[in-house]
């Protein structure tokens, strides 16, 4: 259950404000302090919370293409690598990432 409550708490705290900042792809310095938080999170967190990161995160950028494509410019080799493996996986991965 308390992973099932980091996917819904992560989704709703970062996932929606972060998807409308990379829409409007803007304010750089809150942008940075997103990723720079997913990517401490996933390079620190156990299991579970890189779980977050991947299922409840990566994924759901990679909804929008436009969202993914400036999420890239922001996320260090690991991430970018392992959204693409999402992307992939789910078989909608965009070769122009």
């Amino acid at each position: 259950m308390r992973n099932c409550l980091g996917h819904v708490f992560f989704g709703d705290a970062i996932n929606l404000p972060l998807t409308q900042l990379l829409k409007e792809n803007e304010d750089i310095e809150t942008i940075r302090r997103y990723i720079d938080f997913i990517e401490y999170m996933y390079k620190t967190g156990d299991e579970a919370v890189q779980n977050i990161v991947v299922v409840t995160i990566l994924e759901y950028l990679g909804d929008d293409k436009d969202v993914l494509a400036n999420a890239f410019n922001f996320f260090s080799d690991d991430i970018r690598k392992k959204s693409i493996e999402v992307e992939r996986f789910l078989g909608r991965y965009w070769r122009n990432l």
